[in-house]
């Protein structure tokens, strides 16, 4: 038998094996941490990240049976591993994803979703979509770090490699390996939202082959969810899935009364904030009413959402409001009618009051410069950012965007972006078909012209050699802190060096009118690429010189 002091010694050479071990662990999850760190990943296309946490989910008792069907195609053993829901503007489309995703996230089995939107930087192209998703699964799934991890080591330059190579070896092969391993006991879904505002129609293709093409979702217990409005190349690029099946649910199929009922819960429970809010006597609004504004909304729910901001104004009695809305007859016809109607409404009290012809004529000017730039933005911006970018008093700025708060989200705070509320708000302003006042219809071609113009004009009189001032030579990126890059690169400058080019492409400027982009490429070429460098973007700088010679030489041939 072993002595006391032999047994106190093993047990001590125990629980000093078991912190080495421990030790080693903690080593192994920081270095597959690091090797996580060269993945590009947009936190704000999350469905809980912080731009996204005041976004509505379905009211308790609203879409009972599309919730249903979802949840029982994702529990089910359907070969139907993709679920399509699309539907036109306005229909609801996200706040159901958000609602999905949220519920799949309380039971741990959502493993990443991600949010695309037009005008919100890198959310509005799929550049960093699998890696994104590829991070966030690592995240939600502690089965699959290990083997995301080990990719990534294996292959150095996935995030910089073609989109198939991310999707097989970032997020198929590591699902497959911690399945082959029983890490995973049930299926997990990924949530993927408006699809169609994804700004290149090939990367939606390609994204959709490599759903169509990838025999082993079933084998890796994945389910896939994604909604879009039915726009021509989604709904080639599903016909195109002839190898797989998927289950598929358009909302205008669903029964006007389900839609009109739900829209009714919704309007009760908004307008019963504001009764209570504005202490208005609970026989507001009668039900007489609110079945007349449920008509006008005609199925969309945007409609509903922007008529109870437009009530809400605290500035106006929300019972002359809403009989404003409700009087008249039902517009028949175009399905967004009444919503025209609405903004329309809304911009027009915008510019209201006894002006002088000049007054009309200003009003209409300021609206194009900061509204239209708004809407043409490929990422958002806060007043004060706007106003340096477009060289507009700030006070200008804001007494432009004051009446517009029932279509544009607009902080207090001035050094917070400003974002459209829904972007059909956007399709409104950019079709003629629908903006019947000249004051407010956007040239989108004009509007991006101006700000290409407004880049150009920042970037020159800005931009300078050694801009953040640093002491030694060659410093990494990396070690240039967030404040510092802020103070010497404000973030109407940071958008203009990442955004000109693309401007400039979809505007209409003659490359060689007044050699200002010659110019400019002279004296601070060297300059706007070492911002870039600093912002940890310079390969989408040679991405942009490769455009602007490509833009170059089409303005050359228009000429001759």
């Amino acid at each position: 038998m072993k002595s006391s002091i032999t047994l106190e010694i093993d047990k001590k050479l125990d629980r000093a094996q078991q912190t080495t071990l421990g030790i080693d662990k903690k080593l192994d999850q920081v270095q597959q941490d690091r090797l996580l760190d060269v993945l590009p990943c947009i936190e704000a296309a999350a469905f809980n990240s912080y731009d996204n946490q005041h976004e509505r989910k379905c009211l308790p008792q609203t879409r009972v049976d599309l919730l249903r069907q979802v949840t029982e195609w994702a529990d089910g053993s359907s070969s139907k591993c993709i679920f399509w829901l699309n539907g036109m503007a306005g229909t609801g489309k996200s706040t159901i994803a958000r609602t999905i995703a949220d519920q799949f996230a309380s039971k741990d089995r959502l493993a990443a979703s991600f949010f695309f939107s037009k005008g919100s930087g890198d959310r509005r192209h799929a550049r960093h979509f699998f890696s994104t998703i590829a991070v966030q699964m690592t995240r939600a799934l502690p089965a699959v770090h290990k083997y995301v991890s080990e990719a990534i080591s294996k292959h150095p330059g996935i995030a910089q490699q073609t989109m198939p190579e991310q999707w097989n070896k970032l997020i198929l092969e590591p699902l497959r390996t911690a399945i082959d391993h029983q890490l995973l006991s049930s299926s997990i879904i990924f949530v993927i939202d408006a699809l169609d505002e994804c700004d290149k129609q090939e990367d939606i293709g390609l994204i959709l082959r490599l759903l169509a093409g990838t025999t082993g979702l079933v084998t890796a217990k994945l389910r896939v969810f994604v909604t879009s409005r039915p726009e021509t190349p989604i709904r080639l690029g599903f016909r195109d899935m002839s190898r797989i099946k998927y289950e598929d649910l358009a909302l205008h199929d669903v029964s006007r009364p389900v839609v009109e009922a739900d829209i009714c819960i919704f309007l009760k429970n908004e307008l019963g904030e504001i009764r209570r809010k504005r202490e208005i006597s609970t026989d507001w609004p009668s039900d007489h009413e609110l079945n007349l504004l449920v008509q006008k909304s005609n199925c969309l729910f945007i409609y509903a959402a922007t008529a109870c901001r437009y009530i809400s104004d605290p500035k106006f009695l929300p019972k002359t409001r809403l009989s404003k809305l409700i009087f008249g007859e039902v517009t028949d016809g175009l399905p967004t009618r009444n919503l025209d109607k609405i903004y329309l409404e809304i911009l027009m009290e915008s510019v209201t009051g006894d002006h002088s012809d000049s007054d009309k004529r200003e009003l209409a000017d300021r609206f194009q410069r900061v509204v239209g730039s708004i809407v043409v933005l490929f990422d958002a911006l806060s007043a004060t950012a706007l106003s340096r970018l477009l060289t507009e008093e700030l006070d200008i700025v804001n007494i432009t965007l004051d009446p517009l708060h029932s279509v544009l989200s607009v902080p207090q705070d001035t050094q917070y972006p400003i974002s459209l509320l829904h972007p059909s708000f956007r399709d409104f302003l950019l079709a003629r078909g629908r903006c019947s006042d000249s004051r407010f219809l956007v040239d989108q071609k004009l509007a991006h012209s101006r700000l290409a113009k407004s880049c150009l004009e920042l970037m020159s009189v800005t931009l300078k050699e050694n801009i953040c001032g640093l002491q030694s030579p060659g410093p990494l990126a990396s070690d240039i802190k967030e404040e510092q890059l802020v103070c010497y690169i404000p973030s109407p400058l940071q958008y203009a060096c990442r955004y000109w080019v693309e401007h400039l492409q979809q505007g209409d400027l003659g490359l060689f009118n007044n050699g200002e982009i010659l110019l400019f490429l002279q004296e601070h070429l060297l300059h706007w690429l070492e911002v870039l460098s600093i912002m940890r973007k310079s390969s989408e700088g040679l991405g942009m010189l490769l455009n602007l010679e490509l833009y170059a030489n089409v303005s050359i041939n228009d000429r001759f």
